[in-house]
């Protein structure tokens, strides 16, 4: 199952994002580092099951095309 965090790159995001990885779902992260850093995801970048966007939550059409991603991933599993 695909999973958007979004303010991910914040502590308790980046460490969500490591706990889902860990128990094998794919994550994307979206943050647009105002208040996240992206050191604190920089250990996830190598999972193959990690993708992330530096953007805001107000990029709508970003925002819903990463939705769509998550609910077609819904539909595979």
């Amino acid at each position: 199952m695909r999973i958007l965090i979004t303010g991910g790159a914040g502590f308790i995001g980046s460490h969500l994002s490591e706990f889902l990885l860990s128990k094998g779902h794919k994550v994307t992260v979206l943050d647009d580092l105002s208040t996240g850093s992206i050191h604190n995801i920089k250990h996830l970048k190598a999972n193959a099951n990690f993708e992330y966007c530096i953007d805001t939550a107000m990029n709508k059409p970003l925002l819903s095309e990463l939705v769509d991603d998550v609910v077609r991933s819904m539909h595979e599993d």
